[in-house]
């Protein structure tokens, strides 16, 4: 079976702190947040061969302070994640073969449109659950979902739960 992560990168500092919103840094509730759902996911049995990361100060900073927990795992920065519509994520996705342990981590609205899309696909008792609890996705939020081998398809996901920061 394949995995796909999707990961919200962590709470950052206000856009007005900065000139450009792609140089944001996380906000130190980031800093304490993502680790604690990532490891999280790996106490659910999630790895991570492969980790797609936006370009985005913040989401290579919540990469950085996540990595630990998914020890070996390749990482690729990605230009095109910074605004990418869920389409193009999911494009990205699927353009991974060889990882059968996928994270994604990037921006909302993107993101949260992906795993509602998704979801949508999804006919397992966890999905409905997850799909009344995802309002939106938060900061340092994931959602996970289960495939079968071979190319990632929307009809054949299953969801395997919804993490977030408490």
């Amino acid at each position: 079976m394949r995995t796909l992560i999707l990961f919200r990168h962590a709470k950052a500092e206000p856009a007005d702190n900065v000139e450009k919103d792609i140089d944001r840094h996380l906000a130190p509730r980031g800093l304490t947040d993502a680790p604690k759902v990532a490891k999280a996911l790996v106490e659910a049995g999630l790895g991570v061969d492969l980790a797609l990361v936006s370009t985005a100060q913040r989401t290579q900073e919540t990469w950085y302070v996540i990595a630990p927990q998914f020890e070996g795992a390749q990482v690729k920065s990605l230009a095109a994640l910074y605004d990418a519509e869920a389409e193009d994520v999911w494009r990205l996705v699927q353009e991974q073969n060889d990882a059968q342990r996928l994270i994604v981590v990037g921006h909302n609205p993107f993101m949260h449109d992906l795993a509602v899309k998704i979801l949508r696909h999804c006919k397992d008792k966890i999905a409905k659950k997850v799909r009344r609890e995802l309002i939106h996705l938060p900061t340092s939020g994931a959602v996970a979902f289960e495939f079968p081998d071979g190319p990632f398809k929307l009809e054949q996901a299953a969801c395997l739960g919804f993490w977030q920061a408490h």
